[in-house]
């Protein structure tokens, strides 16, 4: 309202610690009430994936002219991470020349690159989707009730479906809340050192049981991954850690949860009492 930007960057679900949610509806009617030029909306939708569609929320006859991308790396390729792509889309009657677009940024793709991404299919999507889904919320659910009941360097799980998430007055009204949750450490063990200790000891734990669980970063995909994130930041964010949950059964998911609580006890049991 103060600045009156020309440009509004804005991220559906946040990379950050807390996975901040913002009130996209609330944001784009404010944004339309206070703009007095032509602004560009620009979302990063790749965490809520076509669960959620800026564009319903972008009151028409507007000043707001919005450009939507994601991600195809993440769902719609099914774990298979196959190549590099992404989608960008406006609406139909937009000043900004999608269709030039690739001839001027360079935002072609080629035909092997397209054919190895998989055919649209929007009910196999959904239910992997709904899987996702269910394992992150159980996994958020009880992993944060233990670590709210015992002591150790971890405080509570972040993650937009639990009630003490900061948004959940507007999450919960959602179908899909993202596949990864993030661990956040009690204020003396907020240290890079201890995050590594903690992912190592996860990994260690769930070779020793057998457990397939991966060590690499994103998400959408079939194994659930464990990794240090933005570990070199130092102005716009802090290192954290994240779990990024796969398509397991619910016996698979047990099993990591107790991966995951050997590992909390494991990094107690060397001085790292919380």
């Amino acid at each position: 309202r103060t600045h009156r930007p020309a440009v509004v960057i804005l991220d559906s679900l946040c990379n950050t610690e807390s996975i901040v949610v913002p009130p996209m509806r609330e944001l784009l009617l404010a944004i339309a009430d206070n703009a007095t030029r032509l602004t560009a909306v620009i979302v990063d939708n790749t965490g809520l994936g076509p669960t959620y569609d800026p564009l319903d929320d972008v009151p028409v006859a507007s000043k707001i002219r919005p450009i939507v991308f994601e991600s195809l790396n993440k769902y719609y390729q099914y774990g298979m991470d196959r190549v590099t792509g992404g989608i960008v889309w406006t609406p139909a009657a937009t000043p900004f020349g999608v269709l030039t677009w690739r001839m001027h940024l360079g935002t072609n793709i080629a035909d092997a690159s397209i054919h190895a991404i998989p055919e649209p299919n929007a009910a196999l999507l959904e239910r992997r989707l709904a899987r996702f889904e269910r394992n992150a919320t159980w996994l958020a659910t009880e992993l944060d009730a233990f670590l709210k009941s015992h002591r150790t360097p971890l405080s509570h799980v972040n993650y937009p479906n639990l009630p003490t998430h900061a948004a959940y007055a507007i999450t919960r009204q959602h179908s899909f809340h993202g596949s990864f949750l993030t661990l956040a450490f009690k204020p003396l063990y907020r240290k890079p050192f201890v995050y590594k200790a903690w992912v190592n000891a996860a990994i260690d734990e769930a070779k020793k049981a057998g457990v397939e669980l991966n060590a690499g970063t994103s998400f959408g995909f079939d194994v659930t991954r464990v990794y240090l994130t933005a570990l070199h930041a130092d102005k716009n964010t802090v290192p954290f850690v994240r779990v990024s949950v796969g398509t397991e059964t619910d016996a698979q998911m047990r099993a990591l949860l107790g991966v995951f609580t050997r590992a909390c006890e494991r990094i107690s049991a060397f001085g790292l009492l919380g």
